[in-house]
């Protein structure tokens, strides 16, 4: 079993946060596009706790995405209470932030492909926020984990010394009111015998500039925590070491280093929080860990047996995130082992419904608005089967104006699928501009009977959810009103179908709207290759940013086989070289971009009888001009082998009869070395888009009528292909 979901099982049989209890530990994971999901679960948490406390919260870690939905749910706590869901700082952070406004191909890195740009927009609701002041008495310690990307090294003692790549900033917040930022300052341990990470804040004493620079030290740790690696350049962080004791920050001793995702050694920091605590003194703190991975339904995931297109790829992709998902989890894994009382002090927040987000290793929730959307709304969901009790008047709650209706209109429509005892609320799933949350509940509740059905014995969960025990039963999941009827049969996932198909195709029967892909309704079952489209832009601009040839050209046959096993799409240009009984070279593009891709045109130039050159007295050697049209094979393609036939037409013009001035018969024994219009038909076999065998039928027409010549050839080649 992986380490995270052994911990996941353990921490299963928490207990439920119990009233009286003084002190409360909020972590968050990472989860890349899921931090949607995190940012609804964590409203809606938060929100139960101001109407109906268990605790005040006094400690909040994040790693990664998670990072900043921690510093979120450390403000809120503060706050008062939001009955409107799209004004929450996890919302407004989230919601905007989409592939199109990540993804800018002029400012493409080859080692950052996103822009931050569109994040620190977003982030300006937490500075928002932050500037609007916290209660007074608000004491919450932040702690986010970075990764170095140079490790520094610790002396342990003479001559020897170890690399350290992990860190975890820790920042005291305290309110000071309405109007005004709250204080921070270094949290650590001041006898560390490791020198701790510090930023150099400064006492702002209402000076607004030191106050804006605060908060962009902090800033600059959360960035750094979010900074995928590949996708997001690393960030700087202004910072200098402890020196025990005390944790003032020498300013004369200033560093700057780069950091990047927190995520890559420590993707849950529940053990910090714990360390926290008990340096606090918070002996009896209860903790509440979100994490998007964990689900109380079997994980919907392909096997040995999955009739995957995405092939070994993804099966070596996936032994990989085992192996990284191993060493993220190695912080939780070694706090279950060292406290005893972990299961009894932590309630874990689970995933009830599949997510939208969820495909792709959690990034495909940016390519579409609506996926983040409907993420947010299963978070609330989660958080609120999670509860105990919950403290909410949802028809007080919709009733305090129209804003606050829409957005509790989805989450109500969501549990009156779900849910006993609020099937009244099925009518808000009717309002306008909710066709899409509709489709991606629909195709949701289906993946969850499906995932239950197909589940082996081994899998079984450890709380059984109600649609987990109907599914069991051979039940049938709801129809969610306004969706189109779809037959029982194509709602099921196929024995060997992938996971990511499954989903896709059950948004292209119940007609899901790729707004962000351009793609209507009635073309959603384009919406597979539309995705592949966006991320051939990524690739080539990822490509071009390589400083070698070798590493353009090994990075363009990589990728493009990655994006295969998604979904075949043929280069719009390709060329060839190839050399056997004839040496070749050709091209083939798509001329007007409204054709299908699969049907392109193809030129060739070859040169015949090459090596009579050297070896015939009279050489026989001819040159080939010829076009036409050619078909990509995509039925037949996948990342490893794609097919091709073509029909040709040209003229070969020979040496032999100096480009058919003189008579064939004075000058060639066979006349099919002689000048003449010819017509071919070619196959051709790539593998990785790069080598490339191919074999061409030539015919002579003139030669047709002549009983004393052969009328055709049959041409091979072997060699390499470049688009």
């Amino acid at each position: 079993m992986r380490p995270v979901l052994a911990v996941a099982v353990l921490l299963a049989a928490a207990v439920r946060a119990e009233p009286g209890r003084a002190a409360l530990g909020v972590t968050v994971s990472g989860g890349v596009s899921l931090g949607t999901w995190e940012a609804g679960a964590l409203y809606l948490w938060g929100e139960a706790q101001k109407l109906k406390p268990t605790g005040e919260v006094r400690v909040v870690t994040g790693a990664s995405a998670g990072s900043m939905n921690a510093l979120a749910v450390a403000l809120s706590s503060c706050r008062a209470p939001n009955p409107y869901p799209r004004r929450d700082v996890g919302w407004r952070v989230w919601e905007p932030v989409g592939f199109n406004q990540l993804f800018d191909r002029d400012r493409a890195k080859d080692d950052a492909l996103f822009s931050r740009d569109a994040v620190e927009a977003a982030f300006e609701e937490v500075r928002r926020a932050w500037n609007e002041g916290l209660r007074e008495g608000c004491d919450v310690v932040f702690a986010a984990t970075v990764t170095r990307v140079k490790p520094r090294q610790i002396k342990l003692q003479e001559g020897l010394a170890v690399p350290r790549a992990l860190e975890t900033f820790m920042v005291r917040i305290e309110g000071r009111g309405p109007g005004q930022p709250p204080r921070v300052s270094n949290f650590g341990n001041p006898q560390s015998p490791v020198p701790l990470p510090l930023l150099p804040f400064e006492e702002d004493a209402g000076d607004a500039r030191l106050a804006t620079r605060n908060f962009n030290l902090l800033r600059s740790v959360i960035f750094a925590s979010g900074a995928f690696p590949l996708a997001f350049a690393p960030q700087e962080i202004e910072y200098c070491l402890s020196k025990p004791p005390g944790l003032t920050c020498d300013r004369s001793q200033i560093l700057i280093d780069y950091f990047l995702d927190g995520g890559v050694f420590d993707n849950h920091p529940l053990r910090v929080a714990w360390s926290i605590a008990e340096h606090e003194n918070l002996a009896d703190m209860h903790y509440v860990f979100f994490d998007p991975s964990t689900t109380v339904y079997p994980a919907e995931v392909d096997d040995e047996q999955t009739d995957s297109k995405h092939g070994v790829l993804s099966r070596l992709f996936s032994m990989g995130g085992e192996m990284v998902e191993s060493a993220r989890a190695r912080e939780l894994v070694a706090l279950a082992s060292e406290k005893a009382d972990v299961a009894a002090r932590v309630q874990l927040f689970r995933g009830n419904l599949p997510k939208a987000g969820e495909q792709l290793q959690h990034f495909i929730g940016f390519f579409e608005r609506d996926f983040r959307v409907f993420d947010f709304y299963v978070g609330m969901y989660d958080a609120f089967v999670e509860l105990r009790e919950t403290p909410f008047d949802f028809d007080a709650l919709m009733g305090v104006d129209v804003e606050a209706q829409q957005g509790w209109a989805p989450f109500m429509c969501l549990l009156s699928q779900v849910e006993p005892g609020y099937e009244r609320y099925a009518r808000l799933c009717m309002l306008p501009g909710q066709d899409n949350f509709r489709v991606l509940l629909q195709a949701s509740l289906d993946r969850l009977y499906a995932t239950c059905r197909a589940a082996p014995a081994s899998a079984e969960p450890v709380r059984v959810p109600y649609h987990c025990a109907q599914a069991r039963l051979g039940r049938a999941a709801m129809q969610v009103p306004g969706v189109k009827l779809v037959a029982e049969a194509r709602r099921a996932r196929g024995e060997k179908e992938p996971a990511f198909d499954y989903f896709m195709r059950l948004l292209e029967q119940y007609e899901f709207e790729f707004v962000d892909l351009g793609l209507s309704k009635l073309h959603a079952r384009r919406g597979m290759l539309a995705l592949r489209r966006k991320l051939d832009v990524v690739v080539e601009a990822w490509v071009a940013a390589q400083p070698a040839l070798a590493d353009r050209v090994l990075t363009k046959t990589a990728a493009t086989a990655a994006l295969n096993t998604l979904a075949f799409s043929p280069p719009e240009r390709t060329g060839y070289l190839v050399l056997g009984t004839v040496a070749e070279g050709g091209l083939s593009v798509l001329p007007f971009r409204l054709l299908p891709q699969w049907l392109q045109v193809t030129a060739a130039l070859g040169l015949n009888y090459v090596f009579s050159l050297l070896t015939d007295k009279k050489p026989q050697f001819a040159v080939t001009a010829v076009a036409g049209p050619e078909v990509r094979l995509s039925v037949l393609s996948n990342a490893y082998v794609q097919p091709r036939v073509a029909a040709r037409a040209g003229v070969q013009v020979s040496v032999l009869d100096l480009a058919g001035t003189r008579a064939c018969h004075e000058t060639a024994v066979d006349y099919r070395t002689c000048t003449h219009a010819l017509v071919e038909g070619l196959v051709a076999v790539t593998f990785l888009e790069r080598l490339r065998l191919q074999a061409v039928f030539q015919t002579f027409p003139a030669l047709y009528r002549r009983n004393d010549s052969a009328w055709f050839n049959v041409q091979f080649g072997v060699g390499f292909q470049f688009y």
